[in-house]
């Protein structure tokens, strides 16, 4: 079944195709959750789907916060999880695998940017052992 999306880029969160729009994503997640307390991740831009809340929450949010505008594959919602969804060309999916492998990329390097004196996760040493000082002999040798 291929889903109507086109809703989410629309300018105004108040017309009837955006709010049509919300109540169809809500009802396609709903339908496809594995959640026993029915609760579905939320795409609003605040919660950007970090939190599980219930269908009036999530509505709500969606009309107030509007739908996070790059989420266009709905994964997190079921989304490529069954043979209705199967209509989905697999340049879709091979592109967000794609871009988890380069997302992971950029955290690594932010890690190492951050932290330039650790190496693989273990403390890389800055510099060569050095002998201690005159005082620290003195404290050491009594």
């Amino acid at each position: 079944m291929l889903v109507d999306k086109s809703w989410i880029n629309l300018p105004s969160r108040s017309c009837h195709e955006y709010v049509n729009g919300v109540e169809k994503f809500v009802e396609y997640a709903i339908q496809r959750i594995k959640d026993d307390h029915m609760k579905i991740k939320c795409p609003c831009n605040d919660c950007s789907n970090r939190y599980r809340k219930t269908r009036a929450k999530v509505e709500r949010h969606l009309l107030w916060r509007e739908m996070r505008r790059d989420y266009t594959r709905w994964h997190l919602h079921g989304e490529g999880n069954s043979e209705d969804d199967e209509e989905d060309s697999d340049e879709d999916k091979d592109d967000s695998s794609g871009d988890q492998v380069q997302n992971i990329d950029d955290i690594l390097g932010i890690i190492r940017d951050a932290y330039p004196h650790m190496k693989d996760g273990e403390k890389a040493s800055r510099s060569e052992p050095q002998e201690p000082n005159e005082d620290a002999k003195k404290f050491y040798s009594c």
